[in-house]
């Protein structure tokens, strides 16, 4: 599970929400294992230190930590944080442990140096993450015992999809079922601890068919284990099919299974997540899970063979530029923005980016304070186009005063009736809206209507 569970076009709340949670994770995985375990603080582990929070309706505190990954960032050496709680102590020794067992098994199944020296570093945090989930009540031994089910699957004969799904399905309902209540040594809800578990078959179900989907190609061409090129050739038949003998393409029966799969599971997600609390870690979960989870199926739908190939989520991105070509076209933009902001003024460059460099390097600062409105006047000159210069004409007229912004609506997670698309449509459906009210985004069918 390597970037499933993210907002693919997120707005003010979801980066507020997804920034300030990883934040807070990043900080206790590296105190609690070490300064290199903050690389586990994924997309996927952030959402799920959300669900912790989510499913107890519960919401850590707020806090502001110095960013020791991105010091020099975009969003400056310090961002709003998450305090450390005990849902984030226990989603920092899940993505350790996650982590962990995934190199493990890499190790098992391919070897090489590289990972048995990742292995042998990552060992002794993977071990103090499996303590810190057992203490916890997290059912450890039950997932174990789970994995060691999916290697003999993977060892074994040709099984039907709907039974090669079982191990996948079981470990995320034993995760999300767990997420219901356990944390804080509460006992969790019947209700809840029911939901949690639902929206972790159709989370796993989900992972298994559109992974496999994915790297079908791959891992034919490699020789590895795929679940869609090992199912029997005909009803009743278990001989097994080697994975060098599969097909290049994937058969049409077997696709469409797949492919069934997959919207069974995203109809899985969806009442599950209706329990969560209408808060922004609720409605991230949502965005997260459930509408990811269709823009992925819609654009694997839309995927060519040639996409299809690269493996993985990278097949249903665009084909990324050559690094030369991107160095281009970002020092091009960047000359075209410093021009816009500060027109041709020298002095107002050196002006500009004295008053970057203190926002960054000293923000709480009643020098940082003064130098914002430097910022803050070059962005409404560059939107209007005024340098400042008023020419030879000896007019003398006093600028008329700035019109008051019109206070922007607040972030509801969806588009309401009255909001139009791009393209002049009427939105008036949340599961057809994005967060900008192009009410196409969500089918993913640009401006002819959403199928």
């Amino acid at each position: 599970m390597i970037g499933y569970l993210q907002v693919s076009n997120p707005g003010h709340s979801d980066k507020k929400v997804f920034r300030s949670y990883q934040c807070g994770l990043c900080h206790c995985l590296g105190a609690e294992y070490g300064f290199v375990y903050r690389l586990f603080a994924s997309v996927d582990m952030v959402a799920w230190a959300v669900l912790l929070d989510a499913a107890r309706a519960q919401e850590a505190p707020m806090g502001r930590r110095a960013c020791v990954m991105s010091p020099l960032g975009a969003h400056g050496p310090t961002l709003f944080s998450r305090e450390r709680t005990a849902h984030t102590e226990i989603a920092a020794a899940l993505a350790v442990w996650f982590g962990g067992e995934k190199l493990k098994d890499d190790l098992a199944d391919e070897g090489g140096l590289w990972r048995r020296l990742a292995w042998g570093a990552f060992s002794p945090g993977h071990a103090k993450a499996r303590a810190r989930l057992s203490a916890a009540g997290f059912p450890i031994a039950e997932a174990e015992g789970w994995m060691r089910r999916q290697a003999e699957v993977e060892r074994g004969p040709a099984l039907p999809l709907s039974e090669a799904v079982r191990p996948t399905e079981e470990i995320a309902m034993l995760t999300f079922g767990f997420a219901a209540g356990a944390a804080d040594g509460a006992p969790a809800e019947a209700a809840s601890q029911a939901a949690m578990r639902d929206l972790g078959r159709g989370v796993g179900r989900y992972l298994f068919f559109m992974d496999n989907l994915l790297d079908y190609s791959g891992d034919v061409a490699g020789g590895r284990y795929n679940a869609l090129a090992r199912v029997p050739k005909q009803a009743g038949q278990t001989l097994e099919q080697a994975p060098e003998q599969a097909p290049t393409e994937i058969p049409a029966a077997v696709r469409a299974e797949a492919l069934g799969g997959l919207r069974g599971a995203i109809a899985g997600v969806e009442a599950p997540l209706a329990v969560l609390p209408l808060n922004d870690q609720g409605r991230y979960l949502r965005r997260a899970i459930l509408r990811s989870f269709q823009e992925k199926q819609h654009s694997f739908l839309r995927a060519t063979p040639a996409q299809l190939k690269r493996g993985g989520l990278k097949a249903l991105k665009p084909e990324a530029p050559p690094l030369w070509g991107w160095l281009v076209l970002s020092g091009l933009e960047m000359q075209r923005e410093l021009k816009a902001a500060v027109g041709k003024t020298p002095m107002a460059a050196l002006r500009l980016l004295l008053a970057f460099l203190v926002l960054n390097f000293f923000p709480r600062s009643q020098w940082a304070a003064r130098e914002a409105l430097t910022l803050g006047g070059a962005a409404r000159a560059a939107d209007t186009g005024d340098t400042g210069d008023t020419g030879d004409t000896g007019d003398t007229a006093q600028p008329e005063p700035e019109p008051k912004p019109e206070p922007e609506p607040e972030d509801s997670g969806g588009c309401g009736s009255g909001c139009t698309d791009a393209c002049n449509n009427i939105c008036n459906f949340d599961s057809c809206c994005g967060d900008s009210c192009n009410g196409c985004d969500g089918c993913g069918d640009g401006c002819g209507g959403c199928g």
